[in-house]
């Protein structure tokens, strides 16, 4: 796990220093964005293994546009991006199967941050696996 690169985007600069702190003391290189453009940016010159997206970031779903657009090429198919979101109740069902879609969206899992951090470093280490 050591040396495995993570993109965090997340408008809430809180989040994304507390999670970089957290992952790099896992061993994590770690990047943030905070928003939509700078991290397809990073995501295209970083070339991330794993990226922890926020839903609802200024621009209302700008994560899962993000994520639209990061899972329509082929060759970003199997980059594991885990949806970080104090939403995910509020999303509803219909909204978390579509993204959960193996075919429409491979990959892809949700994290509450509602949910213990370590929860968090979990799923990470889990999703770089396989």
């Amino acid at each position: 796990m050591k040396n495995k690169k993570l993109l965090i985007i997340d408008d809430d600069p809180d989040v994304r220093d507390s999670l970089k702190v957290i992952l790099e003391s896992h061993g994590f290189i770690v990047d943030t964005a905070s928003n939509k453009n700078d991290g397809l940016k990073l995501f295209s010159s970083k070339k991330p293994d794993l990226i922890i997206l926020d839903i609802m970031m200024e621009n209302d779903l700008d994560g899962f546009g993000m994520l639209v657009d990061l899972k329509k090429g082929d060759s970003n198919a199997d980059v594991p991006v885990i949806m970080y979101t104090g939403m995910a109740k509020q999303m509803g069902v219909n909204f978390r199967s579509a993204v959960e879609d193996k075919k429409m969206f491979p990959r892809v899992s949700f994290v509450d941050k509602r949910e213990d951090v370590k929860y968090l470093v979990q799923k990470v280490k889990e999703a770089l696996k396989k």
